[in-house]
């Protein structure tokens, strides 16, 4: 009865899941009724899994709370995300989504775009601490382009034109690399779904 609850019946599931959203992908007219109502199981799905582990996170906290295990990091912790969720609560409540639109552009974007910024001031001394022990061609390829992203990012007014093509040209060739990435991940996708379908893994029942 484990085996049936726990490995059978969540991969059988999954895979006429699948086969129905392929389904409804390859032949729209028969099946594509059915992709709107996955897609709004999917959406509950991953709603309750969210609350999961929101109550997971503070309900482990409390716990370290309660063994004196970093008492402030996690008392912290939990009062920033109840706050959080009380207040989206309440801004998808009221419908303007003013505050999800303040934290977003108050809180988020300047430390997404402050992390941003020192990345690349982290890479440049990561390479120069590698060119003090491991001086090799590729520890100097690596200073090197860190150093030429950091300059070509700088928002310098009336930059030089070299400094201008040098940065399109980094620009262009980023793109590319972003690119890829995104193939492969898409490539990568693609061949766990067929490994999930064809029932060579089993993420579900683990």
């Amino acid at each position: 009865m484990r085996n049936l609850i726990g490995r059978i019946i969540p991969t059988l599931i999954t895979g006429a899941a699948g086969l129905i959203v392929i389904a409804s992908i390859l032949a729209p007219d028969h099946f594509g009724g059915f992709r709107a109502p996955m897609l709004n199981i999917a959406i509950v799905i991953a709603g309750c899994a969210v609350l999961l582990g929101f109550i997971r996170l503070i309900t482990t906290h409390a716990r370290r709370i309660y063994r004196s295990q970093a008492v402030f990091y996690s008392l912290g912790l939990i009062i920033a995300a109840v706050l959080t969720a009380v207040f989206l609560v309440l801004d998808h409540i009221s419908g303007d989504q003013r505050v999800s639109r303040f934290v977003f552009l108050s809180v988020i974007l300047p430390m997404q775009s402050a992390l941003g910024a020192l990345l690349a001031v982290f890479l440049a001394l990561a390479a120069f601490r590698m060119m003090r022990h491991q001086r090799r061609w590729a520890t100097v390829w690596f200073l090197l382009s860190a150093l030429i992203v950091l300059i070509t990012q700088l928002p310098l007014e009336g930059s030089p034109p070299w400094l201008s093509g040098l940065r399109t040209l980094i620009d262009a060739a980023t793109t590319g690399g972003l690119r890829g990435l995104l193939i492969g991940v898409a490539i990568g996708t693609l061949a766990t779904t067929v490994r999930v379908l064809l029932l060579i893994d089993r993420p579900q029942s683990e």
